[in-house]
């Protein structure tokens, strides 16, 4: 599924829009229907699909961190992600009230077969995914390194204290060759094809920093009844470093 882009021209006195902002002029939107209003504001928006997340940005630039130095930090990212593939196979990406079934099953999923990783799902759940979101630091279970630091056959060995070593650009490269398999089995296709998120690539009004504050979050949607917050980069850093303004979830 390719991505999809709309343009139309803003209407004087009227609203813009880019996802995790909103200023409305004389009217309420309850629904924040981002869509409608990216398009009023003449935006183009880009729908990224779970897939291409996965496949174009998700993969290669967890690669890319992990050759650039900042392999410690992706392990955690690739906890997320295969929660997120997980999700796919038990409900909806949504549901976060089944978060260990969620992680589980993307392990038995993701790395069918490969019973170095299956035997010790619990230990990835604990040790790794929920250590690194929560901790910052793995679990006693785990050696996190990279190639450069130590060998491509030393990933899943374990080490003289007993500890799994875990290089991060084989678990990459895993998981890759199991999301082909995914793919190739179809068993999820309705959702990967889903809208994961939305890029709204135009400029932003000049005045948008002097209107929200500079490094605050990405949105939050604890509440539905409320406007969510939204992430400014500092001048013009976010389009320099191409990251575009995200949307999400996407409109329905």
């Amino acid at each position: 599924m390719g991505t999809r882009k709309t343009r139309r021209a803003v209407a004087p006195g009227g609203r813009w829009d880019v996802g995790v902002f909103r200023r409305s002029v004389g009217g309420k939107n309850p629904s924040w229907n981002r869509r409608e209003n990216a398009e009023q504001s003449g935006m183009a928006t880009e729908e990224v699909t779970v897939k291409e997340f996965i496949d174009t940005k998700l993969i290669p630039q967890m690669l890319e961190m992990a050759d650039k130095g900042y392999a410690y930090y992706v392990f955690g990212i690739l906890g997320q992600a295969i929660e997120l593939v997980g999700a796919m196979f038990v409900g909806e990406i949504e549901t976060t009230a089944k978060e260990p079934e969620r992680f589980l099953e993307g392990v038995s999923k993701i790395f069918a077969g490969r019973n170095k990783y299956t035997n010790i799902k619990a230990e990835l759940y604990t040790s790794l995914r929920n250590a690194m979101i929560h901790q910052l630091r793995p679990g006693s279970k785990f050696l996190l390194t990279r190639l450069g630091e130590t060998k491509a056959e030393m990933h899943l060995e374990r080490d003289g204290e007993g500890r799994v070593i875990l290089v991060i650009q084989e678990m990459i490269g895993d998981f890759k060759k199991g999301m082909v398999a995914i793919y190739k089995s179809h068993a999820i296709d309705a959702k990967l094809n889903q809208v994961f998120y939305q890029v709204f690539s135009s400029d932003l009004p000049q005045n948008l920093s002097s209107e929200f504050a500079s490094g605050s979050t990405f949105p939050s949607y604890a509440s539905t009844n409320d406007p969510p917050q939204g992430f400014v980069p500092e001048g013009d850093n976010g389009r320099q470093m191409g990251i575009g303004y995200t949307c999400y979830p996407p409109p329905k």
